[in-house]
Order: structure tokens, then C-alpha cells, then sequence
């Protein structure tokens, strides 16, 4: 859905940044949420730019032919090494910042993703409602987006104190219910969390939810479009899923994505001799072509999300899923409507559900 920029700016505000010096970086729901927000505000009529080291972040921006630059802010302080180097990632940000700063227009919003320009970035150019007015009587606003929920790179970070005093200062933009109760029991104010849930394409029309869609001759074709890490669920829900495969020659796997778990997915594939009914199809730009192949989305997490965008991606195109029954994935899987929820301890429940996918 269409998000607007809070009211009280929004006549004045004619730039829209977007910061990420993230640690590690990657290409995921957050991105594509990053993507999604932008190009809403462009359509809106208002510039964007996106300010980040994230080299998979400026390719997405540069695909869509949107405004980005590169820079270099130092480490982001998640990791015990990084943490070390944080006076020195300080003083490197709080340089690149300022002069930075000098060429924001007033009346501009900077949305900040990662660590580094949420602790340095925020003190330097305070909230709308106790900021200083600029140049003109505007202020340069600051909104932190939360794609994640407060995990040990924030719940054990010698920083998260800073976090949580700046925190009470800004408004923070989380992408679901659960993800803001989280940064409520955090510490975070709750008033100042709004939750705007990712945009995602509408598509002109879905299919029947809970069935195996027509057109696609008498496979069973398992989807899983994820980042692989442990986390993700992705290797073991692999493992899973091999004693059916051998059983079922109808049934096929494919498997968009990367990740630490590439190697480790590809040997079980070899080792069993299933090139022919698991395919890795490494990352995928096309989702169009993805998801017309697919009769069902397995979406097996390990680890609580704040969101799931593939999930919706799916439903939208009228594809059932199943998914774990943690974090916000309750919030957009409804049993007998879109799909069915796995409690991860119950793993005989995935080939159940698939099965009943199966047989319709």
C-alpha cells in the first residue's frame, strides 16, 4: 500500500534519503522493502536517494534507474571485532556526515537502516519535533527503519543503551506487530513505532488460494525462495523432505536464493543422487518467472522474523504456502485461507500439508 510521509513535513519536504552501512551486506525483504519505499516516494512526486556502502543495495537502486551514491562510513558496530573499531568507524561516519549534511536540503527526511548513521547520524540532525528549524524555518527530519527485531546484535551491544536514549527521540518504522512488540519489550516507546507492513506488486488476478494451481501438468513442485542461512531453515527443510522425494518422482524442488548453506545443499543434491528433482537456481531477478513454476511456497525459518515478503509475494499470485509459526508469519498466514502454519518442533507436519496440497 501507498505510505505517505508524515503529515507535518510533508508540504515542505521535497528530498528523501535512505542510509545503510550495514556489517554484511545482503539481498532480502529489507531490500526489497527499501526498493518498494523509494519508488512509492518517487511516483509520489519527491526526489530519493539512497546513501549507502551496501553494494547490493546500489545495484537494486541502479537496476531501477534511481538516484544513489556511494560512501564509506567505517564498520557497522554488530560484531565483537567491529565493536573494537567503533571510535575510530565514529569519527570516520561523523566526517562523512557532516559534510554530507552541508548538501541536504532542508525540509528532507533521511531514513536510516543500519547502526552506524542511527547512533551518529540521529544526534547530528535531531527529530522533526525538537530539531532546531534549518535555513527557511525547515528541519531536516530522521525516521529509523527496523526491518529486523532487536537480536544479540543489538539485545548484548554495549551500544544499545545510545540506541535506546536516541531511540525515544525519533520515530521508528517496524514491519509488523510482532516486530514492534519486540522493540516495546526492548525498551523502545511504543508511541513512537508505527508498523507499515512491505508493499509488494498487485497483480490483476490470484488464482484460488489453497489449491495446487492448473498448468502446470501433474507435478508437485516445491518452491523455496529464500537467503541461505541456517537461520532460514532452508538446508534442514532439505533433509526433510529427501525420504519423500525418493518416494515421489513427481514431486520436484526449486530453490532461489544464496547463502552460507549453498555448498552444504548442493552436496546433499549430489550425494543423492536428486539433480533431477532439486534444482538450485542460485539468486533469481525474475519472480514472475519463479513463481509460475511453482505450486506451492515452503517457507521454513528457524529463527523468529519480523516479516516474510516472500510469503506474500506467493500469496499474492494466488500460490499456498507453509510456513513456520514464528514471528510476524501468523500475522499473514491464515490457515484455510492462504496457507498453513508449521510448529517447528512438529516436522512431520510439512509433508503432511504438502501432501494435502498433493492430493487437490
Amino acid at each position: 500500500s501507498r505510505f505517505h510521509p508524515p503529515t507535518s513535513t510533508r508540504t515542505i519536504m521535497s528530498w528523501i534519503y535512505f542510509f545503510k552501512f550495514p556489517l554484511q551486506p545482503s539481498l532480502g525483504g529489507a531490500e526489497l522493502h527499501t526498493l518498494a519505499l523509494a519508488q512509492n516516494f518517487w511516483k509520489q512526486g519527491f526526489k530519493v536517494k539512497l546513501i549507502a556502502s551496501d553494494g547490493r543495495l546500489f545495484r537494486l537502486f541502479e537496476k531501477n534507474c534511481l538516484p544513489r551514491r556511494r560512501m564509506f562510513a567505517g564498520f557497522e558496530p554488530t560484531a565483537k571485532w567491529s565493536l573494537i573499531l567503533w571510535p575510530i568507524t565514529y569519527v570516520i561516519a561523523r566526517i562523512k556526515f557532516k559534510r554530507l549534511l552541508k548538501e541536504i536540503p532542508a525540509g528532507s527526511i533521511l531514513y536510516l537502516q543500519s547502526l552506524i548513521e542511527k547512533l551518529v547520524l540521529t544526534p547530528m540532525v535531531s527529530a522533526p519535533s525538537s530539531s532546531p528549524p534549518r535555513e527557511g524555518g525547515e528541519r531536516v527530519g530522521v525516521i529509523w527503519l527496523e526491518h529486523k527485531i532487536p537480536g544479540r546484535w543489538l539485545t548484548l551491544n554495549p551500544l544499545k543503551f545510545q540506541y535506546l536514549k536516541l531511540a525515544r527521540q525519533v520515530r521508528l518504522i517496524t514491519v509488523s506487530n510482532f516486530a514492534k512488540r519486540e522493540f516495546v519489550k526492548f525498551g523502545v516507546p511504543g508511541k513512537n513505532i508505527k508498523v507499515i507492513y512491505p508493499g509488494f506488486a498487485i497483480h490483476n488476478s490470484s488464482p484460488p488460494p489453497l489449491k495446487v494451481r492448473e498448468g502446470r501438468g501433474e507435478l508437485l513442485t516445491i518452491g523455496i525462495l529464500s537467503r541461505l542461512s541456517p537461520e532460514k531453515g532452508v538446508l534442514d527443510f532439505v533433509r526433510l523432505i529427501i525420504p519423500e522425494l525418493k518416494a515421489r518422482p513427481d514431486w520436484r524442488v526449486l530453490i532461489a536464493g544464496e547463502g552460507r548453506d549453498e555448498k552444504n545443499i548442493q552436496s546433499i543434491i549430489d550425494n543423492n543422487n536428486l539433480k533431477e528433482q532439486i534444482k538450485h537456481l542460485g539468486f533469481v531477478n525474475n519472480l514472475d518467472e519463479f513463481f509460475a513454476q511453482i505450486s506451492v511456497l515452503v517457507y521454513p525459518t528457524k529463527a523468529p522474523e519480523a516479516f516474510g515478503i516472500a510469503v506474500m509475494e506467493a500469496q499474492d499470485r494466488g500460490i499456498p504456502v507453509i510456513a513456520s509459526n514464528l514471528g510476524a508469519l501468523p500475522e499473514i498466514v491464515n490457515r484455510h485461507q492462504n496457507g498453513f502454519l508449521v510448529n517447528p518442533s512438529s516436522p512431520a507436519s510439512w509433508k503432511h500439508f504438502l501432501e494435502m496440497l498433493a492430493r487437490q
